[in-house]
């Protein structure tokens, strides 16, 4: 009825409505009908029948005329209304009336259901009472409650949703039957068996897993596996406070961390480097000048770091510290590696902290 009244309103309007339908609801109420056929594929092709729905109802060639019959003459007092509805367009399509001619909204009218071993049946069935289908296995309770009527109630509900909301619903298919009147959306449990696993547990089998992992990862505060500290994700703010609390005058490396993924060559990264200003590189814990770099097998991981600058602690320094700290959380995609020149200890056990605008724990850096 929705997308009749929209139709209609259209041509009210004055606009031309073409529609492709098998519908009946849809062609009884059409203007004028242009009936193609006689047959599907290579046997239709043909016009049958062109008129209004009454002029192709006399068409015995056509099975659109042939089924408009039943729907057009049952007596002529329903083709009067019939003719008025198409005109006027106020009185609804399928209805159920009262002893008074009002609207009854008590009651689910189903015509014609016949899904599944349904013969075609037609009941009302009253709102707002428990109504208790019973009868032999395979008699067509589960066909008629679930099939048919619950099926229908969720598939326009779902229809009603946007296309986006619509791709998360799985969908019912739509019954088998003529017509189905004073139903709402409704929800459905099914007599099912649960099927335990043996990692199957309260949470999954109620599903109520799904809503507690999401309230864990919304409230939930994480903690270093490690160390059991929370993690936190620092500013760059925070990583420069951290770094001018060392002594002073302690002499640092700020280091970018670089990934290259193995067997990739290293010679076009240090042209890169090169040409963006960079002089030093740290190579498994040993320094060298870009122009001075080794030939390394490419073949096996290596630990790399770009060193950005070369720093002693001091609170005047503050200025080229950050900007320093900002150009190296940069190179290293939000991490940097902040090394500790000890003159007296070989390169390879200098002690590197790691910092990280990520998710990360202040302690052991994880």
């Amino acid at each position: 009825r929705k997308l009749l009244d929209v139709l209609h309103g259209f041509v009210t309007a004055g606009n031309t409505v073409l529609v492709i339908e098998h519908n009946l609801d849809v062609i009884k109420t059409a203007d004028w009908v242009i009936d193609l056929g006689p047959e599907g594929g290579a046997g239709g092709g043909e016009i049958l029948a062109v008129g209004t729905p009454e002029d192709v109802a006399k068409c015995e060639k056509s099975y659109t005329g042939r089924a408009l019959q039943a729907v057009l003459a049952p007596s002529r007092k329903k083709r009067a209304a019939h003719a008025s509805r198409r005109t006027k367009r106020e009185r609804p399509l399928t209805t159920v009336r009262g002893s008074e001619g009002r609207a009854r909204t008590d009651v689910i009218t189903i015509k014609g259901a016949a899904q599944h071993n349904l013969q075609s049946i037609d009941l009302t069935i009253p709102r707002d009472r428990m109504s208790v289908f019973c009868g032999p296995s395979g008699s067509g309770k589960t066909s008629l409650a679930m099939d048919t009527l619950y099926a229908e109630g969720q598939r326009r509900y779902v229809e009603s949703l946007s296309s986006y909301a619509r791709q998360f619903l799985g969908q019912m298919p739509k019954p088998r039957l003529e017509s189905i009147s004073g139903l709402s959306p409704a929800i459905a449990i099914e007599q099912k068996t649960v099927g335990a696993t043996p990692r199957s547990t309260v949470g999954t089998v109620t599903e109520v897993f799904d809503y507690l992992r999401v309230l864990f990862a919304r409230i939930g505060i994480m903690h270093c596996p490690d160390c059991q500290s929370p993690v936190i994700r620092q500013t760059t703010d925070q990583i420069v406070e951290r770094i001018l609390s060392q002594p002073e005058g302690s002499r640092l490396y700020l280091a970018a961390p670089i990934e290259i993924p193995v067997g990739q060559s290293y010679t076009k990264l240090w042209d890169r480097l090169g040409t963006q200003g960079f002089l030093r590189v740290r190579i498994n814990g040993k320094t060298y000048a870009i122009e001075d770099v080794l030939a390394i097998d490419h073949k096996r991981q290596h630990v790399v770091e770009v060193i950005v600058d070369r720093v002693q602690v001091n609170a005047e320094g503050r200025g080229r510290l950050a900007d320093s700290i900002e150009t190296a959380l940069d190179l290293g995609k939000g991490v940097i590696h902040v090394i500790h020149v000890e003159r007296d200890t070989p390169e390879e056990q200098w002690k590197s902290d790691r910092h990280s605008l990520h998710y990360s724990c202040p302690k052991c850096s994880r």
